[in-house]
């Protein structure tokens, strides 16, 4: 894959780099959601991203991840087996189907949103908005956040989410 900054093609499942990472992050669990039959959107955003990580040298296991809005996405699994630490954190107390992505019942049992293997010692589920990260600055070594910021309530609230994943 040439750039990682791009808008999703169907020629994109066809990149071998691209499906290679789409089937690290779902593994077994959901595999089959990443084949020719059930494409899906979400699936090549996370194996962007991913990419995009490991490119930048942040899929290490001295680096420290925080997803914002990440609620139970394969992603934060994935980061466990290959990051030293994972803060997944969203408004897990709303319950709406706006949230759906965000069930409560991760921050008791990650395992059964699990898509496979994760290592369960480096992950912490929280509540937590993305305008209003409770962590000191420069904590982390890489902030991600899928398909979530537009939802946070109007410009101000994107610009507060981007003002905190700078101080992070």
């Amino acid at each position: 894959m040439k750039s990682l900054n791009k808008i999703c093609a169907t020629a994109d499942w066809n990149d071998p780099e691209l499906s290679e990472m789409m089937q690290e992050i779902l593994q077994p669990g959901i595999r089959k959601a990443a084949d020719m039959a059930g494409r899906h959107r979400k699936h090549w955003e996370w194996a962007i991203g991913m990419l995009s990580l490991k490119k930048a040298g942040k899929i290490d296991t001295n680096c420290i991840v925080l997803g914002i809005g990440s609620g139970t996405e394969a992603p934060v699994f994935y980061l466990t087996n290959h990051t030293k630490y994972v803060f997944c954190t969203d408004l897990y107390t709303i319950t709406s189907k706006m949230w759906k992505e965000a069930n409560k019942s991760i921050l008791e049992s990650p395992e059964l949103f699990a898509p496979g293997q994760f290592n369960r010692k480096r992950l912490s589920v929280q509540i937590m908005s993305g305008t209003n990260i409770h962590f000191e600055d420069n904590t982390f070594d890489a902030i991600f956040s899928y398909s979530s910021i537009e939802h946070f309530g109007g410009k101000k609230a994107v610009l507060e989410c981007m003002k905190e994943i700078e101080r992070g």
